[in-house]
């Protein structure tokens, strides 16, 4: 189980809460949509909390503005607005990611650069060799190359 701390709103019509985290446990209270309540904890400790949603838990455990307690099921639409921790975190998390992605732009981009100017360069010297001809330009390797190098850059 993963302590969580934020504030939720059902975006579902109605959810049922239950008493404990099976779907076979009796039906304690009933959240309504837009009804807001207060995150718990997660069930499934393979689960995250993101910006706009929990992704991968199975069960969570709430509170209503009553001071009810219960679980609710992972899979009903919901939002949350985070505690300052939560949101840090995932913050790191899409840090992490968009520099990742940054690298993979920056080390791809250039790699398929650089081949395209190989591949230039070496039906150049071919053409030369041979005492004129044509060669070939690889162009779009080149730019798209030279433009996903420069994006991870920037």
């Amino acid at each position: 189980m993963q302590d969580a701390s934020g504030r939720g709103t059902l975006y579902a019509r109605q959810a049922p809460v239950y008493g404990e985290p099976s779907a076979e446990s009796p039906v304690i209270f009933r959240l309504q949509q837009h009804e807001e309540f207060d995150l718990l904890a997660l069930l499934d400790d393979t689960a995250w909390v993101g910006r706009y949603g929990i992704n991968g838990a199975k069960w969570i455990k709430v509170r209503n503005n009553a001071g009810e307690v219960g679980f609710l099921d992972g899979s009903i639409e919901m939002r949350f607005r985070l505690s300052a921790v939560d949101y840090a975190n995932e913050t790191s998390q899409l840090e992490t990611a968009e520099t990742v992605a940054q690298m993979g732009n920056l080390l791809g981009g250039g790699l398929v650069c650089l081949l395209g100017l190989a591949f230039t360069f070496a039906s150049y010297s071919n053409a030369v060799q041979a005492g004129g001809g044509r060669y070939w330009i690889a162009s779009g390797a080149i730019f798209f190359g030279g433009w996903r190098f420069l994006k991870g850059l920037v």
